[in-house]
């Protein structure tokens, strides 16, 4: 993703990678991936904060758990026992869908690929020209 923006801020078309052009579809499947995710982690941690009943856990360590609980890294900043049971299904949702992956389960609820008879044509930005 850093080398596609990269490369568009330079003004290439093709985004290359140690002397590889990386195709469109896996540049798209990257930033899917990455903005699912990134939703995915700020709704669990909008969600932790929402539900958090105890003072004594602190913002930090909310974020830290919820980002720890999505990348399925086994890390805890020892918040987990004073969360109530909401959070705690919160967290192994978010440990279920960091293991089996975003796209994984956007995929398992989208529609089969529908092709349409009419394809219209590619617009320009009118700024960039």
């Amino acid at each position: 993703m850093m080398a596609s923006a990269w490369g568009m801020v330079r003004g290439r078309h093709d985004t290359t990678l140690f002397r590889r052009r990386i195709g469109t579809t896996t540049i798209l499947r990257a930033m899917t991936v990455g903005l699912l995710s990134l939703g995915l982690v700020n709704l669990g941690f909008l969600l932790m904060l929402l539900l958090n009943t105890n003072p004594e856990v602190k913002f930090v360590q909310l974020f830290f758990e919820t980002v720890s609980a999505f990348a399925t890294v086994g890390l805890s900043m020892n918040a987990t026992p004073l969360l109530n049971a909401d959070q705690e299904v919160v967290l192994i949702f978010l440990m279920f869908l960091g293991r089996i992956g975003p796209l994984t389960f956007a995929v398992a609820f989208s529609r089969p690929d529908s092709r349409t008879l009419v394809r219209y044509p590619q617009e320009h930005d009118i700024l960039i020209g």
